[in-house]
């Protein structure tokens, strides 16, 4: 049987079971639906071209100097 959890739900999850904050991880993927990510965690995504790849080192370490906003959750 094969998962139906999305691209997004995956990674949040994972971030979540790794009990990781977001400053702590950067996501680097081509899939689109991640633009829904929520926005501390939107800020540490490097979205590719899925036929090329990461092929731009400027916008990685553009990625990597952002400072990750805090969210009041509740």
């Amino acid at each position: 049987m094969t998962s139906t959890v999305s691209r997004k739900t995956e990674i949040i999850d994972w971030i979540n079971r790794h009990k990781l904050k977001p400053e702590e991880v950067l996501i680097i993927d081509d899939d689109k639906s991640l633009n829904d990510l929520p926005l501390n965690s939107k800020e540490r995504l490097v979205l590719t071209n899925p036929y090329v790849g990461l092929n731009n080192q400027n916008e990685l370490k553009s990625v990597l100097k952002r400072k990750v906003k805090k969210t009041v959750s509740g």
